[in-house]
């Protein structure tokens, strides 16, 4: 599993995201019975696609928020030879269908801290997503649009005590090469990742995992799974479905653990009673992919968290326009 780091991280972070693609097609042949996908994209081509995120929550039987945004995205292939591609990877402004957040200048600053940003990927010849060739003008541009947010807080009215806490917040998130990678990626991973592998139909690939952990303390033991669904070799298409979830039996393990160990730290105690007795994360996601080229035409991805009082769904659709 992971043949390189992002790869690797991606698995460990699922997200916003997951993972292999299984395509076919008669070209794509690598061997008796399988098949690679491997990008033939040529330097100078252009493509416009719909980022649409959505988050629904739901609790006491009633569903307590229901948000989407929409982002515009500019893929361009800026460099293509034998060692491989440099990708320009560009999104625009992200808008809220939900009024309340639409007003919500934070929200807004937050969502398109990149906005405009040029993120050059670096490509392999397969197809995998190596790393962010620019990640440190990346980081002096974010510096700099955070600096620029921290003048609408003021002329807020938020206090410098608060203004503070939110700076360090947000700064955190590219602090370093890794962070700025993750933080520029998030969307990137999911795109890359069905490319650079080889399958072979009607065979599910299943793998093992580990999920972080949302508070912190050991990760969640997952297993998951690739199949091919549909080839239609006509139009070259085909899709992919993946699937992949928590154990649940290590997921009460360690989230109890977890618990535990945080009211220790606070010098409290936690009952049984209050402990979780559901706790459940299940990731899915369809791609929809042009053999013959290996562009991605769309995917999407949904996450969804299950525990005793309610549960959370939150979906990523890439879709060309």
């Amino acid at each position: 599993m992971g043949k390189n780091l992002l790869r690797k991280e991606t698995l460990l972070r699922t997200v916003f995201v997951p993972v292999f693609v299984f395509v076919f097609a008669a070209s794509a042949f690598a061997g008796e019975g399988s098949m690679e996908l491997k990008p033939h994209w040529k330097q100078g081509t252009k493509k416009k696609y719909d980022i649409i995120k959505n988050r629904k929550k739901v609790g006491g039987g009633k569903v307590l928020f229901d948000g989407t945004s929409r982002t515009d995205l500019a893929i361009s292939v800026e460099k293509a030879d034998s060692k491989g591609y440099l990708v320009n990877w560009t999104m625009g402004e992200t808008r809220f269908d939900q009024a309340e957040a639409a007003k919500n200048p934070i929200a807004k600053q937050a969502a398109n801290l990149l906005r405009g940003f040029a993120i050059l990927l670096e490509v392999s010849p397969s197809g995998e997503l190596k790393g962010v060739k620019n990640w440190e003008e990346l980081k002096a541009k974010a510096t700099e649009a955070l600096n620029a947010m921290v003048g609408v807080w003021r002329k807020s009215g938020f206090n410098e005590q608060m203004i503070s806490q939110l700076r360090a917040q947000v700064s955190s998130t590219f602090a370093t090469k890794e962070k700025i990678t993750q933080m520029c990626t998030r969307e990137p991973n999911l795109y890359f990742m069905a490319l650079g592998r080889t399958y072979k139909p009607e065979r599910t690939m299943t793998y093992d995992t580990l999920l972080p952990n949302p508070f912190g303390g050991e990760a969640f033991p997952a297993t998951g799974s690739f199949a091919l669904a549909r080839y239609d070799k006509e139009s070259g298409k085909a899709e992919v479905d993946w699937n992949q979830r928590i154990q649940p039996e290590a997921a009460k393990r360690v989230l109890t653990g977890t618990l535990k160990k945080l009211a220790e730290q606070q010098g409290k105690e936690i009952s049984e009673e209050h402990l979780p007795k559901n706790y459940r994360i299940e990731d899915s996601g369809k791609f929809v992919i042009d053999v013959p080229t290996g562009w991605v035409l769309s995917l999407t991805q949904s996450r969804t968290v299950m525990t005793d009082s309610g549960s959370q769904v939150e979906s990523t659709t890439i879709r060309e326009k």
